[in-house]
C-alpha cells in the first residue's frame, strides 16, 4: 500500500484529514465524521513505508525518543501535508481546496503552491473566503 494514492483519494473526496494506524484500515475525516476507507488494515511495515520513511531525520529521532512528532511531508504531484505521528498512528492534515477551484489540486494558501495552509486560510476555505 502506498501513501500517494490514499492522499489523492482523500483529496478527491474533500477530506480534512487522513488517519493511519497499524492494524486498522485507513480512515478519512469528512464532514465531521471519520469514515473507514475500503482497504485492508495497515501492517506495521506499511505504516513504516507510508509514514515513518517520509519523515525527516529529526522527526524520526523525536518519534523514537518521545513516541511522537510533527512534520511536513511532501508528496510529489499532490503538495505538502502536515503529519502528526504518535507511536503507530498518524493524522495527516490535507490542504483546503475551495469550492470555486472544483477538482483542482492546488492549495488554498496565500504563500503559494505547496505551502501548508494556516489556520486563518483554512477558515477562509471553510467559509468561502468570507473570513
Amino acid at each position: 500500500m502506498k501513501l500517494r494514492p490514499l492522499l489523492a483519494f482523500a483529496m478527491k473526496n474533500r477530506a480534512v484529514e487522513l488517519h493511519l494506524a497499524v492494524n486498522r484500515p485507513a480512515e478519512l475525516h469528512l464532514g465531521g465524521e471519520v469514515r473507514p476507507v475500503n482497504v485492508p488494515p495497515l501492517m506495521a511495515k506499511d505504516f513504516e513505508e507510508m509514514v515513518v520513511q517520509n519523515l525527516g531525520a529529526l522527526a524520526r529521532e523525536s518519534l523514537r525518543t518521545t513516541g511522537r512528532c510533527e512534520e511536513s511531508i511532501v508528496v510529489e504531484g499532490l503538495g505538502k501535508f502536515r503529519a502528526f505521528v504518535e507511536a503507530e498512528k498518524a493524522r495527516i492534515v490535507l490542504p483546503v481546496i475551495s469550492s470555486s477551484e472544483g477538482s483542482s489540486q492546488s492549495l488554498k494558501s496565500d504563500r503559494g503552491p505547496g505551502a501548508v495552509p494556516t489556520f486563518s486560510e483554512r477558515l477562509r476555505g471553510l467559509f468561502g473566503g468570507k473570513r
